[in-house]
Formats: C-alpha cells, sequence, structure tokens
C-alpha cells in the first residue's frame, strides 16, 4: 500500500537527479517484484520478523524508508520497515492523505534547483516527532527503536524522552479505523546521500541528525494542476504597478477594512482544483463539492469529503447585516461611478460573471445608495456655503436640460461662485412641474435663488444667459441684484449670426474675420471699465477697424483703436473690407443690431460661464442624455456631478517625470495637442493630474454602516411627482393593439398562375 506513497529503497528513475525524491504513484507499475531485490538489514529486524516477511508471497514485500522526524529543536530519521506494501494498488484508493508522505523538501541550497522536476504535490509543514515505539501507526509499519523506546534525539545525537504520543484515525479499505502516521510525516528514501551521510548514535538504529530550515515550501507544480511561484522564479504581470491599492491607508475601522480590502474574480476550474486539496479531518478523504447556490455575486459551496462527511460551509464573500457584501459594493460601484446597470450587467454576462438582477441593485439603491448620496451632498454643500454666509457675492447661472431638442424630462440648475469655481447649490426641475420644457429653466432658477438667499449670502449680481423668462424674473422678483450676460454666449450667438450672413452671395469675404470679430467683442468688455456707452462704442468701432481705419472723431469715449501701429506690409497684407461692400453691409447687420446694443448694457462686468461648461461635462458622465433616470435617481447623480467637480478644483498641472525621444525634458508641464472641430484647427490643452476619488472611499463606508443601520442619514424632502410624464389618460392597451395599423403593408409575392 505504501509503495504507491514513498520512494524505495533502490536507485531512482533515469533523470531524477536527486536519490531522495518522492515516488510518483503514476510510476509504480503492478508487476510482481522478488524480494530478494530489496534489502533487509539484520540490524534493524529480528530473525522471527524477516522469515515472516520472506514466507510472504512476492506480491507483498518488503522495502526500507527513512522516516525524517523533528522537535521544535530536534531533526533525526528514523529507518522504517514496511511489508504488505501491493504494488499494484492504484493511487486513487489509497487511504492515506497525499500530503502526508509525498513532498520534497530541500536540505539545502543546492536542492532547490531540483524542485522544479518533481511533481505537483502538497508539501506540509515540517515533520512532527515520530516516537520510540514497536508497533507505532498501524501494523503495516514497524520503527525498530532497541534501547530507544519513547526517545528522540537532538542535534547532538543525544536521546531524550519525547513527548506525549499524539495519533489519528483515518478508515482504511476495508472500512475499518486505524491509527496512522501524523499528517505532517514525511518519508524518504535512505539510498540518497543525505539519508547516509551523517553521524549516528551507536545506540541507536541509523538515525541521523539533520541541519534545521526554516518552514518554506519549494514545490512546485510542474503539470499544471496547481501551480504557485517560487521565490527565484521571475514572471511578468503587465497590470501589476508595484503598488496594492488595498493595502494603502487601511482604515481602522471594520467598515473601512471591508471596503479597501482587495476583491477578486476567480475562475470556476481555479476553485474547484482549490477544493480538490482540501481533506477530512474524519476520514483523511479528498474533499467535493456536494453542493453550490448563487446570491447575486456571492458563490455558496457545501463542501463534503467522498464518504459524505460535510466539511465546512463556504461563502465567497462577508455579509452586510443580511447582504451579502459584494451585492452592496457593485450596486454603489455603478452609482458612484457614473454607470447603468444595464451596461454593467451586459458586460458581465459577456465576461461569465455571476451578478446581481434589477431587483436587488434597485432595491439597493433606494434604500441605501440615494439616502448616502444625498448625505454627503449635503455636508459638502453646508462646508461651501458656511464659508460665504453674510458675505456679497457675485454668482454665476446655467440651466441644462437632460435630453436634445425640445422634449425634455429634466432640467437641472446649477449656481456657481465664478471667484472660486465651487459649485454652490444646484436644482432638478421635472417637466411635470411646469407648463412646458422651456419653462423648466425659470422655475429651477428661482428655486435656487431663493434657497441661495436663506442660507445667509448676499447675492450682489447674477450672470446667466439671454433666457428671455430669467430676465423677467430678475428685473420684476429681484431688482436690487444686478443681472449681467454671460460673454460666452453672447459671442456664441454673435458668432453663429456672422456665419449665416458669411453664406450670402458676395458676403464670403466675411468668413475669414468672424473669429476676430469674437475676440474683439471679448476685449471690449474687459476693457470698458464697467461704463455701458463705453462698450457700445468699442464694440461699433470693428465697423472702421475693417476698412482700415483706425482713428475716429464721432464718438464721446473711445475715438481710435488700442492696437499698435501696423506696418506698410501689414496694412498691405490684410484682406481688408471695402466700406458699403456686401460683406461690410453684412457685418452692420449683426454689430448695430438694436436687440444686441441693448444686450450690450449687460455684459459691462465680463461675466462668463465657461466654467460651468466644464461642470456641464462632467455632468454627461453622471447623467448621460440618452438615458432616463427616476427623479430621485437623477437627483442622486447631480449630487455625485457636484461632489466630483468640487473635490478636483485647482488640480495643479502634470509634469513630465520621464523624458522621452517626443516629449518634453523632464519636470516640464504637460500639454496635448488636439484638433478642435470648433475652430477648424489645431490647440494646446494642459493635462491635469488625476482626479482625487477620497470622497468615493467616504460614500462607500457610509453605505456599509447605513446597511448595518449604524449610521443616520439627513433625508432631502422631495415632493410627490409623477413617474409618467404623460398629459393625457393611459389608454386601454388591449384596444390600442386592435387599432395598431401600419404603414407598411406585407403584399403577396407569390406567381400568379397563368392560363
Amino acid at each position: 500500500m505504501l509503495d504507491l506513497l514513498v520512494q524505495p529503497s533502490k536507485k531512482p528513475k533515469k533523470g531524477l537527479k536527486h536519490k531522495s525524491s518522492p515516488l510518483d504513484p503514476t510510476e509504480v507499475s503492478g508487476e510482481d517484484i522478488p524480494v530478494s531485490s530489496y534489502e533487509i538489514s539484520e540490524e534493524e529486524t529480528t530473525a522471527a520478523e524477516q522469515q515472516e516477511v520472506l514466507t510472504k508471497t512476492t506480491r507483498k514485500v518488503v522495502r526500507r524508508y527513512t522516516c525524517f522526524v523533528t522537535d521544535a529543536e530536534t531533526q533525526t530519521e528514523a529507518n522504517v520497515t514496511t511489508s504488505s506494501c501491493q504494488t499494484s494498488q492504484d493511487a486513487s484508493q489509497v487511504p492515506y492523505p497525499e500530503h502526508d508522505y509525498i513532498g520534497y523538501i530541500p536540505y539545502s541550497a543546492d536542492d532547490t534547483k531540483h524542485t522544479q522536476e518533481r511533481k505537483p504535490v502538497f508539501t506540509p509543514p515540517y515533520p512532527r516527532v515520530i516516537r520510540g515505539s514497536s508497533t507505532f501507526s498501524s501494523p503495516e509499519i514497524m520503527i525498530p527503536v532497541g534501547d530507544t523506546e519513547g526517545m528522540v534525539a537532538d542535534k547532538t545525537g543525544q536521546w531524550h524522552p519525547s513527548p506525549p504520543k499524539v495519533q489519528r484515525q483515518v478508515l482504511d479499505q476495508t472500512g475499518f479505523f486505524k491509527n496512522v502516521l501524523p499528517s505532517n510525516t514525511v518519508l524518504i528514501d535512505p539510498s540518497s546521500p543525505s539519508a547516509t551521510s551523517t553521524s549516528s548514535v551507536s545506540s541507536s538504529p541509523s538515525i541521523h541528525k539533520r541541519e534545521q530550515k526554516p518552514e518554506t515550501s519549494s514545490s512546485s507544480p510542474s503539470d499544471g494542476s496547481l501551480f504557485e511561484p517560487s521565490e527565484q522564479e521571475d514572471y511578468d504581470d503587465d497590470d501589476d504597478d508595484g503598488s496594492d491599492s488595498g493595502q494603502s491607508g487601511i482604515s481602522t475601522t471594520r467598515e473601512g477594512r471591508l471596503v479597501q480590502e482587495s476583491k477578486f474574480i476567480v475562475f470556476e476550474s481555479s476553485l474547484k482544483d482549490l477544493i480538490k486539496h482540501i481533506k477530512c479531518e474524519v476520514c483523511q478523504m479528498p474533499a467535493e463539492e456536494s453542493s453550490r447556490s448563487f446570491k447575486g455575486t456571492m458563490v455558496v459551496i457545501q463542501i463534503s469529503c467522498l464518504h459524505g462527511h460535510k466539511i465546512t460551509k463556504w461563502y465567497s464573500q462577508p455579509f452586510i447585516k443580511n447582504r451579502p457584501a459584494g451585492n452592496v459594493f457593485c450596486s454603489a460601484g455603478i452609482l458612484f461611478s457614473g454607470s447603468s446597470f444595464a451596461q454593467m450587467e451586459q458586460y458581465l454576462k459577456f465576461v461569465g460573471v455571476k451578478f446581481i438582477g434589477h431587483t436587488t441593485y434597485y432595491d439597493i439603491l433606494q434604500k441605501t445608495l440615494i439616502p448616502v448620496v444625498n448625505h454627503t451632498y449635503t455636508r459638502s454643500q453646508r462646508e461651501v456655503t458656511d464659508q460665504l454666509v453674510g458675505k456679497s457675492v457675485w454668482l454665476s447661472g446655467d440651466g441644462r436640460n437632460d435630453s436634445p431638442g425640445y422634449s425634455a424630462k429634466y432640467c437641472s440648475y446649477t449656481f456657481m461662485n465664478p471667484a472660486t469655481e465651487e459649485i454652490i447649490d444646484t436644482e432638478l426641475v421635472q417637466v411635470t412641474d411646469t407648463t412646458s420644457s422651456v419653462a423648466m429653466e425659470k422655475v429651477g432658477f428661482r428655486t435656487c435663488l431663493n434657497r441661495v438667499r436663506e442660507k445667509g449670502i448676499k447675492v450682489q449680481l447674477v450672470a446667466t444667459d439671454r433666457h428671455a423668462g430669467i430676465r423677467k424674473v430678475m428685473r420684476t422678483e429681484y431688482p436690487d441684484i444686478d443681472h449681467d450676460f454671460d460673454v460666452w454666449h453672447f459671442a456664441k450667438s454673435i458668432k453663429k449670426k456672422l456665419l449665416a450672413k458669411a453664406k450670402k452671395k458676395d458676403a464670403e469675404d466675411l468668413s475669414r474675420w468672424i473669429q476676430a470679430i469674437s475676440n474683439h467683442l471679448w476685449w471690449c468688455c474687459q476693457n470698458c471699465d464697467g461704463d455701458a456707452k463705453k462698450l457700445r462704442e468699442m464694440w461699433t468701432s470693428i465697423l472702421k477697424h475693417i476698412t482700415n481705419v483706425h482713428s475716429w472723431s464721432d464718438c464721446e469715449l473711445f475715438h481710435e483703436c488700442s492696437h499698435p501701429q501696423l506696418s506698410d506690409d501689414e496694412m498691405r497684407l490684410k484682406l481688408w473690407l471695402k466700406p458699403e461692400s456686401p460683406a461690410h453691409v453684412a457685418l452692420q447687420d449683426v454689430v448695430l443690431n438694436p436687440t444686441i446694443l441693448r444686450d450690450l448694457e449687460q455684459l459691462v462686468h465680463a461675466c462668463h460661464t465657461g466654467a460651468l461648461e466644464v461642470f456641464h461635462s462632467v455632468v454627461l458622465k453622471y447623467c448621460p442624455k440618452r438615458l432616463e433616470f427616476g427623479y430621485e435617481h437623477m437627483q442622486a447623480r447631480m449630487h455625485l456631478a457636484v461632489l466630483d467637480h468640487n473635490h478636483n478644483l485647482n488640480r495643479p498641472q502634470a509634469v513630465v517625470k520621464k523624458a522621452t525621444r517626443k516629449s518634453l525634458p523632464e519636470g516640464e508641464p504637460r500639454f496635448n495637442l488636439v484638433y478642435s472641430k470648433g475652430r477648424a484647427g489645431w490647440v494646446v490643452k494642459k493635462i491635469y493630474q488625476q482626479k482625487s476619488l477620497s470622497y468615493v472611499q467616504d460614500m462607500m463606508v457610509s453605505t456599509v454602516k447605513a446597511v448595518e443601520g449604524s449610521i443616520n442619514l439627513e433625508v432631502i424632502e422631495n415632493q410627490p411627482r409623477p413617474s409618467n410624464i404623460a398629459r393625457v389618460p393611459r389608454p386601454d392597451k388591449t384596444i390600442m393593439v386592435q387599432e395598431l395599423k401600419s404603414r407598411f403593408q406585407k403584399q403577396d409575392t407569390g406567381d400568379e398562375e397563368t392560363g
């Protein structure tokens, strides 16, 4: 039986460099082996024992083994004689645990190189002490002890009393329990040089002392069932950046550790391979999976042995109260990253990863995630507004619809502090709250401004676009607040009008001046000193400059161009417009438009909402215009965009860390060269450092606490809103199906009969 598990005292097979390597069960044949081919030592066995062995059939052979034993400070060897070893027995039927007897332990640095040539086995910890006993463990194994009954040898060769005997019982093939060697006993081939080259004690049989080695395992698989790289092995991992994000900044709380703990994707085959190496504590039989169930991303496996003993019930994830942690974290990750459940579900379906259903996701979303986001947003906005209480501030505001065109369901209006570019407040309006989608921006503006003033912030000026409804609200309801228009939106409107004029016949020459005219508007607003009359004269001066006239006397405050004197070459190369030409007349229609001249008075402070447009690009990440969400869900996503924006303001520009052939020198600021479709040319943009997502980690911790019920979340009170924005009652579905008609009628394409 044991010759399937240990190496006999004969020469190792060709190709094995180390003589003490364990025997692979697959290399043992079932041929009859004569007894004469094995050595029987008279020093180790009595004559009666030898005679008893020799009378047995040749199928039951006697082999000598050296048993490697150790204690806390003792490592010795003892010769073990085995009998009744059936060489034809299948290794899979051996009741002894595989790792009890198979294992290669290097005894020196030179032996380490041989580990790659051994087949993968489970290397146990260093062996326990084998106590002196004439009938130890089982009838098939005997340890000749002589005068060393109950003794063990130390490193110096001196014998001492052994610790109390510990035995373990396993089921043999007949179904009876019997004692076996401890699970970490290793049997070693005595034919190896390491088994016979050390000194022995005269009063004991062939017991050799060995140098104690640290408890390391060097067995490495070579046939692919289980791979574990050794310390000497070099392997590539392109995804490893040398840092473990799960180990950096570990929180001292249980929730923090649970959030920052690393998670992995495990393949089913790898999990089965791992289960195969589990042994039953009762019968030492290999384990197998008896049942499996799923709960979202969590798998629950009942592990039993081949004899039916239940070993354990394994859960792939810890629980947060009564929910698997993976289900909670995956739901939070979808919302906090701005993704959608449908996209994530489809992605994981393609990959083959088990995932939660939409019912579980929306249950966690409504009960936990949305309250956590609103709670974090409320605290963050309180910190922002508390710094402005009692101060006079300028605000810039702008609205954003959730879908293009005039069929929007939501409009979000946002106020920003231009001095710091922080979002002060935001309001989400549903179309059912107003008369039309166009009126939503006015309602959101009024709600936001009232809430800001209620917090004790003194609003001195508000800059918006030229929305007609907002202009009326500011004129009638807030006469004490200055109202300016956004220069960016105004210049955009001017360019749009000029492009339309330049497309007309004989006015093509105007197109090359459009960008210069837009730049002139910006310059006028920034240099008018807050004087509306001066701004008007500066703006209309473009009609003279464009015809190569740079000084005039028909104005009161602005009499000449501010640019330096042009050289003769510059005067000659400029493509000036001719006075009263079609292109010049088209320009006059735009510049002298009464509406534009009237609105110029509200551009004197040169306010613009360019930073708000940057914020709207962040909103697109969390609130895509092609996806529809419920009101509370949409509101939470808007709050996430505000948190993302406010927590990543004033990021420093990235610098070149390592210069390359195409990059700037090391330490220089980084830029990116991109093509702008709006400008029809290449532009340079700054590259900033990566965003900080520390607030997301805080929300993940708050999510765990919210599921456990250990945190009180601030709730945002919202008035009830209909989920359906239809303005007519819902008809009967059956009637609508019956009345369904298609303008594309299928025609019979069969061949007509011909007579």
